[in-house]
Formats: structure tokens, C-alpha cells, sequence
């Protein structure tokens, strides 16, 4: 049985989010390197900032090369590092007005980058509440103006950390919404199919009865035959008895063939994808559809010998057979002449094609490019509901076939549905 795979945007999402960190890390460093050496060249830097951008080149090197974002403790304890070593270079040179006056943005900055990861943003407005007011607290100032700027940074540190709590939360919800959206729509969908489903049903439903009243007749006039032999009236011969008996439990036989095909079609199954008997489903399928295929029509069945399983979903694939066969058969019902429905299926490389040919009219060209629309049909109203070959089409790229038609000459129409072999 094949899983399904999981979906790729929250892979390429995560992805995306550890690089872009990274280039904007790198884009800010490299703003500020160049003018970091012409200071150092002139002695207004000292090697302790140079090292602290390094440090934070390589960190941002590191984020890009990932593909995934570091873990929590990862990036806890490189974002505090680089949010400490700044304040910390600082200190150790000769700070200017200028870096005095920037150094405080930094962590806001940090924080911004990382904002959907609130252990990390949390770490970097504490490590920059401390940092940056140790810093000041060794520039000279009074306490009064250090306690101000301090309280100044705890305040922003506050609004940093509970703006990642809210990013968070916000994004949290937002998840729920989105899956409960998905299963709206997984479920809209199911009821869609199966509502296409019970309309073939009813489509089928007069033929069905054609099909059980023939064998009915039949068990009826046997049991009344029957009924005459045991009383006597009209005795049998021993050889007529058998045959007779025969001809009954064939006729129960074929009745109890329609319920059932008509029940595994309309019921429920769940969406696996395996490896399925090809000839077997479209045998069946075709029992299905012969009850409701016009009286001018002939059906043909043609298999490769040998023919591999194909991978699809069993009720799905049943379904885009019956909608095929019916299309076929309403096709062809005009025509007054002796009609012909043929299924063809063989290997085509690793693949097995299934072609389902008609003698109708074909498709209108200009119909050819909305065929496959929802709600789309060419047929007369009240004939069908304009989801059949929606739904084939669905349903054959949900388990990696595809469905295409053709015009045939010199008339006629041709769906093939191309399938991957199975296991």
C-alpha cells in the first residue's frame, strides 16, 4: 500500500525562514563592515567589534547553509551570544555617541528576525536588558540616567517578547483555521463524489429493473413448472428437472450479482491507494454498466494476457470506468443502427493504458476544452449532472493517472486513462 506523501510547502516554509534569516543577517554585517575597517584604519575601532561582526557573519553563514532551522537551545544560545558580544566590544573600545545611541536597536533588530520563535526572542531581550545596562552603568553616567535608559530597554525587551508571544499564538490559530478549512473541504468533496455516485445510481436504477425482472420471469415460470411436477399435474422427466433447477439457480444467481455489484459501487470505502486486478474491476464494472447501455450497443472487452496490477484507489478507479462505460452508452443511444463500446487495456511501458472507444457522434470541438469542467455537459437535461468526467479526472490525478480524450475518425470519441503499474 503507498502512503501519501506528506505535503512540501511546510518543508520549503521552513526552509525559506532559516535562509532569509541568514541573508539579512549577512546584508546588515556587510552595511556595517566596510565602515568597521575604515575605522579600524584609523584607530576608532578596536578588534573586539571587528570580532563581534565576524562572529555574527559566521553565525548568519551557518543559518543560511541549514535547511532547517536550529533547535531552541541552538538558537538560544547563539542569538544571546551575539546580543551580549556587542555591548561587550563596545565596552572594551572607545564607544562613541553614535554606537551608544544604536547599540540599544540591536537586540529590537535581533528580535524582528527571529520573531516567530519566542524562546529565542526572549533570550535576546534579556541578554540585551542586561548587557546594554551594564554597558551604561561603566560609561560615567549618573545612576539616575542609567536607571532611565535601563528602564527604557526593559520596557522595549516586554513589548519584543510579548510581540513574539502574540506572532505565535497568532500563527497557532491560524494553523487551526487552515486545517479546519482543509477538512471542510475534504469533506464538501465526499459529499460531492458520493452524491455523483448515487446519481449514477439512479441513473442505473431502470435498467437494474429490466435486468432483475428477465431472471425473475424466468424463477417464476420454473417455480410454477416446479410447482405442477410435485403435484402431479405435469410430471418431469429427470433430465428436464435438473435443467430446470439449473435455470432457476442461475436466475437467483444473477439477481443476487446486480444487488451486489450495485452495493459495492454506492457504498462508502475509504481512500486507499494498491495495487488493484485491472481485469477483474473493469469486468465487474462492465456487469454494472450493461444494464443501463442502450439495446443498439455491443460492449467488448479486451485484456493484454498477463496484464500487471495498476496502482489507484479500487472504488475510484470503479467509478471512472462506470462513468466512462455510461458516457459511451449515451453516446451511441441516438444512433439507429447497431453501436459499438469497446475497452481496450494493455501495457504501455511502466504503465497501463485503458482506452474506452465509442461509435457516438464524438465531441464538439468547441465543447473539447471544457469537458472536464464541473457542471460542464453536452448532453440533453436532465440526462446528466456535469460531474462525471470532473470526478474521473480528479480522481485519476489522486492516484497519479491521467485521463484524456480524443475524437476518432470517422466519428466516435476515445478516453484514455493511463495508469502506473502497481506492486
Amino acid at each position: 500500500m503507498v502512503q501519501p506523501q506528506p505535503p512540501r510547502a511546510l518543508a520549503r516554509a521552513t526552509e525559506f525562514r532559516s535562509r532569509y534569516r541568514g541573508t539579512l543577517m549577512l546584508i546588515g554585517l556587510g552595511l556595517m563592515l566596510p565602515l568597521s575597517l575604515i575605522e579600524l584604519a584609523v584607530g576608532h575601532v578596536f578588534p573586539w567589534k571587528l570580532a563581534w561582526l565576524l562572529t555574527g557573519a559566521a553565525v548568519a553563514l551557518w543559518l543560511r547553509s541549514r535547511e532547517r532551522p536550529p533547535s531552541k537551545l541552538a538558537g538560544v544560545l547563539s542569538a544571546s551570544l551575539l546580543t551580549v558580544l556587542g555591548p561587550v566590544s563596545i565596552a572594551l573600545g572607545s564607544p562613541s555617541f553614535v554606537e551608544l545611541a544604536t547599540i540599544g536597536a540591536m537586540p529590537l533588530v535581533a528580535a524582528v528576525l527571529f520573531i516567530g520563535s519566542f524562546e529565542v526572542v526572549l533570550a535576546i531581550a534579556i541578554a540585551g536588558w542586561v548587557a546594554n545596562t551594564a554597558l551604561f552603568a561603566t560609561q560615567g553616567w549618573p545612576a539616575h540616567d542609567v536607571v532611565s535608559v535601563s528602564a527604557r530597554l526593559g520596557a522595549s525587551s516586554v513589548v519584543m517578547a510579548l510581540a513574539s508571544y502574540w506572532h505565535r499564538r497568532m500563527r497557532r490559530i491560524d494553523r487551526e483555521l487552515e486545517r479546519e478549512q482543509a477538512q471542510a473541504l475534504r469533506l464538501s468533496e465526499t459529499r460531492r463524489a458520493q452524491a455523483e455516485r448515487l446519481a449514477i445510481v439512479g441513473r442505473l436504477a431502470s435498467g437494474v429493473a429490466h435486468e432483475v425482472n428477465n431472471p425473475m420471469a424466468w424463477v417464476k415460470a420454473n417455480v410454477s413448472q416446479l410447482e405442477a411436477h410435485v403435484s402431479g399435474k405435469a410430471p418431469l422427466p429427470q433430465a428436464d428437472l435438473v435443467e430446470l433447477l439449473d435455470e432457476t439457480r442461475q436466475g437467483i444467481d444473477r439477481v443476487n450479482q446486480i444487488v451486489a455489484d450495485l452495493k459495492s459501487y454506492a457504498r462508502d470505502e475509504t481512500d486507499v491507494i494498491e495495487p488493484v486486478d485491472l481485469e477483474e474491476l473493469v469486468r465487474h464494472t462492465a456487469r454494472l454498466a450493461a444494464v443501463r447501455l442502450p439495446s443498439n450497443a455491443t460492449l467488448k472487452l479486451e485484456f493484454e494476457p498477463a496484464l500487471p496490477k495498476v496502482q489507484a484507489n479500487a472504488r475510484k478507479l470503479s467509478q471512472i470506468m462506470l462513468n466512462l462505460l455510461i458516457n459511451a452508452g449515451d453516446a451511441v443511444e441516438p444512433q439507429a443502427h447497431a453501436a459499438s463500446i469497446s475497452v481496450v487495456a494493455r501495457r504501455d511501458g511502466e504503465r497501463v493504458l485503458v482506452r474506452v472507444d465509442d461509435t457516438g457522434a464524438g465531441v464538439p470541438p468547441e465543447a473539447m476544452s471544457r469537458l472536464f469542467e464541473p457542471f460542464f455537459t453536452t448532453k440533453a437535461p436532465g440526462k446528466g449532472t456535469g460531474l462525471g468526467l470532473a470526478l474521473s479526472r480528479e480522481y485519476a490525478d489522486a492516484f497519479g493517472a491521467s485521463l484524456t480524450v480524443a475524437n476518432l475518425e470517422p466519428h466516435g470519441a476515445s478516453f484514455s486513462l493511463s495508469l502506473a503499474v502497481g506492486g
